[in-house]
């Protein structure tokens, strides 16, 4: 028994019994599906484990009177045996129950449905594994349960051996019942021919092919009807016993001596049945849920545009994320400035926090209140800003996408369980969903943080300020600086020299000599060389980072944020979804695949 491919057939089915209860009542337009999978349940187990047999079970059927049981009790070697079956054309000795023939009783048999006749197994055939035979009663019965009993039978054997009379090769009728065998091995026998030319047997085998994907058809058998006057009973039946026992050890071979060929034989068998359950429980599913299919639809198409549409504002608006992009740009100019040009430096930090505000400067260094209260709000403001995209780039992309995948999907699926409810409950009052609001969920964004951090400083670090600009910068405007300033500073230096020098040859106004207001000459001083350095300063620093650079930078970081969600999105690395227990059974119902 193939474990694994039957357990998830029998997941299937609890996950399909599971959908239709959290969808609404069980007197609702789903509630065939859950007889349909407890049937299917028991069809897969019934297939899986062979109905507890250790050996090949090869069924013989078709229509009814097509030479069935005929054939196969040609394949049983005790005379005894073969007159226990029901043989001949009239009601009363057709096959009316499921006969199996063999050394083993098959588990659960039912007395009012099936029979088991004892038969040793070297009196079955010799086909290099043990095998056991089923006589299926005709497909098309007149009676209902006979066509129970023979439509239970594609579950009950592993081989099929398909037994059709040459006249009713073009019905239709023997496709529709072979459905549920697909997966199957089966042999197509054209039986009481009136020629031995086989073209239209492997027209009919090309037709089962086609009609059944996943089965392995067999070259067909074509038997002669030896009820011609050319034809010898006996000779024809001797012919079919050897070629039916040959066709079925060439197909048996590479079986013969292992000991998983139940899983082998049942294995594309299951697959098949699961196909098919699937295909039936989405027909079933779309017609029941006309409005919660086109809900879905919605929500799916809702789902695929999610990522652009959070893209759009996920980095904020043009403005915004100009200016949080100047003050990254200012940031990394000062950070490439080396702290040995002084006083540019400095000056270049107390700049970057008050960036907005440098016009107050002037009455700061005058000492003006409200100036130092203005500079401080700016400076303050221009902090939150660089810690906004920290943020935006660390710790706040989770919560933005969450946020911004529960404004788009959230109507949605409340639009959806309005659907549920106009389809489920028809006719049968007014219903107010108690159920909980939908939880958003992004998966991938830890990748997505990881990578956008890489764009962001791949993006900054194209646009930002050199090493070599930044130093070139700093040390003109260190020199302008001390080009002013160092002459009054040489100057003063050079006094208080020479009074020093007075006061050690003992001068008697030495003393007097010392130059008087040194701290405002020095205070002056630095006042007007800060004045061109500032200048300077405002000039190379608005040149680094003006408003075209500023626009190719948010436009490269745009472009590089949607290559990223595209890439994510496109290797489902990064999925927005909305966990909700009835979108997600409605989902699965309409595409269980």
């Amino acid at each position: 028994m193939p474990p694994l491919l039957l357990e998830q057939c029998r997941a299937f089915a609890d996950r399909v019994e599971q959908a239709v209860v959290t969808l609404g009542p069980a007197a609702g337009p789903l509630a065939a599906l859950t007889s349909r999978s407890s049937r299917f349940r028991m069809s897969c187990e019934a297939v899986a484990r062979n109905r507890g047999l250790s050996r090949v079970t090869i069924a013989f059927l078709g229509p009814r009177n097509a030479g069935k049981t005929t054939l196969l009790s040609q394949l049983i070697r005790d005379p005894s045996i073969r007159e226990r079956l029901p043989q001949g054309v009239a009601r009363t000795a057709s096959t009316r129950r499921l006969i199996w023939v063999g050394p083993e009783a098959p588990d659960g048999l039912r007395p009012d449905a099936e029979e088991w006749i004892d038969c040793p197994a070297e009196r079955l055939p010799e086909l290099g594994v043990p095998c056991q035979l089923v006589d299926v009663p005709g497909f098309n019965d007149r009676a209902e349960h006979i066509r129970q009993t023979a439509r239970e039978a594609l579950d009950s054997a592993l081989i099929k051996v398909l037994v059709v009379e040459e006249r009713g090769l073009e019905s239709f009728d023997v496709l529709a019942h072979l459905e549920p065998a697909d997966g199957t091995m089966l042999l197509p026998v054209v039986n009481q021919a009136r020629a031995a030319e086989t073209g239209e047997a492997n027209a009919f085998a090309s037709a089962l092919a086609e009609r059944l994907p996943e089965a392995r058809i067999l070259p067909p058998l074509v038997i002669p009807d030896f009820e011609q006057r050319d034809q010898d009973r006996d000779e024809v039946l001797a012919g079919a016993r050897e070629a039916l026992r040959r066709r079925l050890s060439e197909a048996l071979a590479q079986h013969a001596g292992s000991e998983v060929w139940l899983e082998a034989l049942a294995q594309p068998q299951l697959h098949a049945r699961l196909r098919r359950f699937q295909d039936e429980v989405r027909q079933v599913a779309q017609q029941a849920l006309p409005a919660s299919a086109e809900a879905v639809t919605e929500l799916d198409a809702a789902e695929a545009a999610l990522p652009e549409v959070v893209l759009t504002g996920l980095l904020g608006p043009e403005r915004a994320l100009t200016a949080l992009l100047r003050q990254r740009l200012r940031g990394i100019l000062l950070d490439n400035t080396p702290a040995l040009f002084f006083p540019w430096r400095l000056a270049l930090g107390i700049a970057h926090l008050i960036w907005g505000a440098l016009d107050r400067l002037p009455l700061m260094l005058l000492g003006s209140v409200p100036s130092w209260i203005t500079a401080g709000r700016t400076a303050l403001r221009n902090a939150r800003q660089s810690a906004s995209l920290d943020e935006l780039v660390q710790q706040g992309m989770r919560r933005q996408l969450e946020e911004r995948t529960r404004d788009q999907l959230a109507p949605r699926v409340r639009a959806l369980h309005e659907s549920l409810e106009a389809d489920l409950l028809r006719g049968t009052g007014p219903h107010r969903d108690r159920s909980r609001p939908p939880e958003v969920q992004v998966d991938g964004v830890a990748a997505l943080q990881e990578r956008s951090a890489a764009a962001f400083a791949e993006v900054l670090e194209a646009h930002a300020s050199a090493r070599f600009t930044a130093g070139l910068g700093a040390l003109t405007g260190t020199a302008v600086f001390w080009g002013v300033f160092g002459w009054p500073l040489y100057a003063l230096y050079l006094e208080y020299a020479r009074a020093a020098g007075g006061a050690w040859e003992g001068a008697g106004d030495a003393f007097q000599r010392f130059p008087a207001g040194t701290f405002t000459v020095l205070g002056t001083a630095a006042l007007l060389a800060l004045l061109p350095m500032g200048l300077l300063l405002l000039a190379f620093v608005s040149w680094l980072t003006r408003r075209a650079r500023l626009r190719r930078c948010a436009r490269d970081l745009r472009e590089a944020h949607a290559a990223l969600f595209r890439e994510l999105t496109a290797h489902r690395t990064l999925a927005f979804r909305v966990t909700d227990e009835k979108l997600a059974a409605c989902r699965f119902l309409l595409d269980p695949r």
